[in-house]
């Protein structure tokens, strides 16, 4: 399985002259990390195109350990980028969540 990275790392940026801002979902909790360099995408909790509410849990990951719910960094509409059974490195993008 491919590892999907990200360059960018939980933070809002400006959308062009628009009112719109983003919030990169990505995994950061190093504890999940400590021992295994990926742990994989188990599954979304919510729909791409869905209305999520910020800390709202919005998808699973797993270790060989433990599997873990992330929170939505911020509300707005999801935008999925990494599917189910993928790996990811610490930071790896997930998602965008698109806000108003």
């Amino acid at each position: 399985m491919a590892t999907v990275g990200c360059d960018s790392v939980g933070r809002r940026a400006l959308l062009g002259d628009t009112n719109l801002s983003e919030a990169i979902v990505t995994v950061e909790d190093e504890k999940l990390f400590t021992e295994e360099p990926e742990i994989e995408l188990a599954a979304w909790l919510v729909d791409d195109g869905s209305t999520v509410a910020e800390g709202q849990p919005i998808a699973q990951v797993m270790t060989a350990k433990v599997t873990v719910e992330v929170p939505a960094p911020a509300a707005g509409r999801l935008r999925i980028e990494c599917q189910p059974g993928q790996l990811l490195r610490r930071g790896g993008r997930l998602g965008v969540i698109i806000s108003e």
